[in-house]
């Protein structure tokens, strides 16, 4: 007896959104999974491609509309969402800062990282320092205003 859960995919015309479509549906197509996915999709606009591949595709506002979030919530309680995916880069850091509220809200499990590693992650000089406090290997960096000392101790080229 399979598990049945219903799912949403945020950003369902970006190459990220359709990915996790196609894995979702693999996933459906495999007699090994333990779940079975109805997948509703989510997007700003009508010529999403992924819109077109989800059992459901519902548009919402875009991730900088001050609606963007109550729609979330709003597609997530009428279709009773067990978790949800997001599928671009801007949508993150908007629904990583309301997670909590989504998943108070909706009873979703909302698949992201907590909101301080999504902003270091999208941060480079601050993925840079992370990475050196941890003494994690990554490659000699530097501001713009310390350019000049940089180069003359690395020389060129400079990526």
């Amino acid at each position: 007896m399979q598990a049945k859960a219903n799912v949403l995919v945020t950003a369902t015309g970006s190459i990220v959104g359709q990915g996790i479509i196609k894995c979702l549906k693999l996933a459906n197509a495999s007699n090994d999974s333990p779940v079975t996915y109805r997948v509703i999709g989510a997007d700003m606009s009508a010529q999403a491609a992924g819109l077109y591949r989800c059992d459901i595709g519902i548009l919402i506002p875009s991730a900088s509309s001050p609606e963007y979030v109550d729609s979330i919530i709003k597609v997530s309680r009428e279709q009773t969402v067990h978790a949800i995916y997001v599928g671009s880069d801007v949508e993150l850091i908007v629904l990583g800062e309301a997670k909590e509220r989504i998943e108070h809200e909706t009873g979703a499990k909302l698949l992201t990282s907590p909101i301080e590693v999504l902003i270091t992650a999208r941060d480079k000089w601050k993925t840079f320092e992370f990475l050196n406090a941890n003494n994690l290997p990554n490659a000699a960096s530097s501001l713009p205003e310390d350019n000049e000392k940089f180069t003359k101790e690395f020389g060129y080229p400079v990526v």
